[in-house]
């Protein structure tokens, strides 16, 4: 049995029901699960659902490779690489 999934095949997300396609996550880190396909965002969503910001008790909006940022504490972080 072949695993092969054809990134041009256009998926409906299962969340907000907008196309989308294993191709669209090329350029992110998250995979494509065609069993349950999830556009970018809507995948990005949900992982950060629930979770709270590395330094304050609010939501995180942001995900970086080890922690999550709410809008205010993110804004800082980029800052920090903008000044370097």
């Amino acid at each position: 049995m072949c695993d092969f999934h054809n990134e041009d095949e256009t998926y409906l997300c299962s969340s907000c029901g907008a196309p989308c396609q294993a191709s669209d996550f090329d350029d992110v880190d998250d995979e494509f699960d065609e069993s349950d396909p999830q556009c970018v965002d809507c995948q990005r969503h949900s992982r950060i659902d629930g979770e709270i910001c590395e330094f304050c008790d609010l939501p995180a909006e942001y995900e970086t490779e080890s922690f999550f940022l709410c809008g205010d504490h993110y804004d800082d972080y980029v800052d920090g690489y903008r000044r370097d």
